[in-house]
């Protein structure tokens, strides 16, 4: 409570002080402003007294310099980090020394979350050479979302050893994805892959395709896909594929939703859905997402449900080869309308 209490008064500027040369006393202003109902002037300016006091008291560098030093050594992340960032309010170097102590003992914490912030808590950290130890060291993490933070405090970095790094890390990124993505889709079905297996997944029932009864034994592995949806969202998925004019007025070159290759009314109700396999979800590759998506579906009245970035697929441009150009930013389309509605 006490750091969240002392970070609140740092950025005070709530009240307005007029000194009464006369009196030689200290009102707030405007003091209405701050009252709570049924309060009156006489209780405010008591608080206000105190809350002087608090101030006075905060301003004194060696009570927060003890304060900080004391919560650098808490067990708890989260008083460390509050006093990291307290510490930018102290010109002391053994704080500053301290600072950088516990921001380097984070990067080894086995939570990946806390490695991330610490790198984050470095930013705050005016000594570029102690940023580049940083950058080196988290570019190197087996975290993805450590080295993406990296990645975000070496724009500020100019170093070529940390543009080399960088480069190299987000070429290796990439080049792992394009050998996994496939085999990451299919290790996630069960039995033999083939023709039937469900997708152990939540949303719309998946079911992987290999090699499909009355298609001349063609395999489909890792080309095409079958989804189990209700009709009424199959509907709404249906009238978002089909408006490609809404999309071109959007700046889309192309349609960004999940391409429908097939479908067939069941019993049910429900529509088998044959669809393309794209890339791994944006969130794989820690992509932002094209906020034009949810624009265009809002502007042609189709509510999706769940439109977050795991589903929302990259795709790769590709070569003559049918290779993946992996320096090009990757296509977006929505997927998944398992919960998709038309808008009246």
């Amino acid at each position: 409570m006490i750091f969240s209490l002392c970070y609140n008064l740092f950025n005070k500027n709530m009240l307005e002080i007029q000194t009464s040369q006369q009196e030689n006393k200290e009102t707030l202003f405007p003091i209405n402003m701050y009252l709570l109902p049924g309060e009156n002037i006489k209780d405010g300016v008591r608080w206000w007294k105190k809350y002087q006091e608090a101030d006075n008291k905060l301003k004194n560098p060696y009570f927060l310099k003890e304060i900080i030093l004391k919560a650098l050594n808490d067990s708890s992340w989260s008083v460390r980090q509050e006093a990291v960032r307290l510490s930018e309010n102290i010109n002391d170097e053994e704080v500053r020394s301290k600072v950088k102590e516990i921001i380097l003992k984070d990067l080894n914490n086995l939570d990946w979350s806390v490695r991330r912030e610490a790198v984050r808590l470095s930013e705050k950290i005016n000594d570029e050479g102690f940023k580049k130890e940083i950058i080196l060291k988290a570019l190197n993490d087996s975290d993805w979302s450590v080295r993406q933070e990296a990645v975000r405090l070496s724009e500020n970095i100019n170093d070529e050893e940390v543009r080399s790094k960088v480069k190299e890390i987000t070429e290796n990124h990439f080049r792992e994805y394009n050998l996994s993505s496939d085999l990451n889709l299919y290790d996630k079905s069960k039995g033999n892959k083939s023709f039937g297996n469900k997708l152990d997944k939540t949303g719309s029932e998946t079911i992987l395709l290999d090699k499909i009864p009355g298609m001349l034994e063609k395999s489909f592995r890792g080309k095409i896909i079958m989804r189990i949806i209700k009709f009424s969202s199959f509907l709404a998925w249906k009238k978002a594929y089909e408006d490609h004019e809404a999309w071109r007025k959007a700046g889309f070159d192309y349609v960004p939703v999940e391409p429908i290759l097939y479908f067939s009314l069941q019993d049910d109700m429900t529509m088998r859905v044959y669809t393309s396999v794209l890339d791994q979800n944006i969130k794989f590759l820690s992509l932002e997402n094209d906020m034009r998506l949810k624009e265009t579906l809002e502007e042609i009245k189709i509510y999706h449900g769940h439109l977050h970035d795991r589903n929302i697929c990259s795709y790769f441009k590709r070569d003559n080869k049918g290779n993946r150009i992996i320096d090009k930013m990757p296509r977006q389309y929505i997927i998944d309308f398992d919960q998709a509605e038309i808008l009246k």
